[in-house]
């Protein structure tokens, strides 16, 4: 009798267990898809969002472009200017967050903010005459080059001896220059490394001109879409 009781009550307890267990996968399933849900609503709505950050430098830089902003010697620049905050902007709205990179166009001494940090944006064929531009701004301004000028500069800091720059190979005393301009910019500046005040665009020089920033633009909108499929498939 006791024997018979007991199994009655493990068996029970075995019942309530598995219904227990049952329950918790269903709740823990109604939470996976709601998060699956969640995701998929985000995706959608972080695509538009980059679209629309996207657009809204087109826009910008077609003003720029029909105003000839700076004339054909500085138009380049304010193209600049719009493009990185649409870009960079556009990547972080895929990833759900919020934009970072202001573009301050009130003529004052700096072109961005990016978070707290005030931008200077230089855009110089020359990369000696680039770099010498950062003289003529307080030593809180941080300097923005283009991303194929500041990988050049990141190799010749790094003790390059062959440097590069679209095919062309910098002389050994260009090398020596651009080297000594960057210690003498770090040390009016009252720092220790170049990596403090010099930041990379996310655009190449050939990138912010007249004739190529609708196609990288247009490169980046279908970067959105791929982007978008990839996070819809996982």
């Amino acid at each position: 009798m006791v024997n018979q009781i007991f199994n009655q009550a493990f068996n029970q307890g075995i019942g309530a267990y598995v219904n227990c267990l049952n329950n918790l996968r269903i709740q823990d399933l109604q939470i996976a898809m709601k998060i699956i849900e969640d995701e998929a609503r985000n995706v959608i709505l972080n695509k538009d969002n980059a679209s629309k950050i996207l657009d809204y430098a087109k826009d910008n830089i077609e003003d720029v472009i029909v105003k000839n902003r700076g004339g054909d010697r500085g138009v380049h620049g304010f193209i600049a200017e719009f493009a990185e905050a649409g870009i960079v902007n556009a990547r972080r709205a895929i990833e759900g967050l919020n934009p970072i990179v202001k573009v301050l166009n009130d003529n004052g001494p700096a072109d961005l903010l990016i978070g707290r940090n005030t931008i200077q944006m230089k855009f110089y064929n020359n990369l000696r005459d680039e770099l010498e531009q950062s003289f003529f701004y307080n030593t809180k301004m941080k300097m923005m080059f283009p991303k194929d000028h500041v990988q050049v500069f990141e190799k010749i800091m790094a003790g390059a001896k062959e440097v590069e720059l679209n095919g062309k190979r910098l002389s050994s005393k260009q090398i020596t220059d651009i080297r000594q301009i960057i210690n003498d910019i770090t040390e009016s500046k009252g720092l220790t490394s170049y990596k403090s005040w010099m930041k990379s665009s996310a655009l190449d020089y050939k990138d912010a001109q007249k004739n190529s920033i609708n196609s990288l633009l247009d490169s980046e909108q279908k970067n959105i879409y791929k982007t978008v499929k990839l996070k819809n498939k996982n």
